[in-house]
């Protein structure tokens, strides 16, 4: 039987049962943006976020069950993230890390024997460059 064929006799079915089910009214509802979310999902195409529910042939209908249960599964893997997983790292303002270059340190540490290097080495990079 073609796509086609199989789409169709949806159609009529549904007009002649005239039952609808949970899936349809809340699929009536849901705006197109939430169709189309599940749509990709499903790896169905967005022009489908117009149809109603009963213009949907049941291999169409079993591929939207296969999405939302992918989504189901992808949101059960960020539930157990807390607020911080979802917040970038914030990178200091160029006139805090100026602020922090200039704070003298301990001469004889460790940080500061650093810091004298990184500065001897740049001082040579640039004498080299001229």
């Amino acid at each position: 039987m073609k796509a086609n064929d199989e789409k169709w006799l949806g159609v009529l079915r549904q007009m002649v049962s005239g039952h609808s089910t949970q899936a349809h009214s809340i699929w009536e509802r849901l705006s197109e943006h939430q169709r189309g979310i599940i749509l990709h999902a499903a790896g169905l195409k967005a022009r489908h976020c117009r149809y109603s529910w009963g213009e949907f042939s049941n291999r169409e209908l079993h591929q939207i069950k296969r999405g939302l249960q992918r989504l189901k599964c992808m949101v059960e893997m960020f539930k157990v993230l807390g607020p911080l997983a979802f917040q970038q790292e914030k990178k200091p303002s160029p006139s805090a890390l100026r602020a922090a270059r200039s704070v003298p340190t301990v001469p004889g540490t460790p940080a500061h024997e650093l810091i004298q290097a990184r500065q001897r080495l740049r001082e040579h990079v640039t004498n080299r460059a001229h």
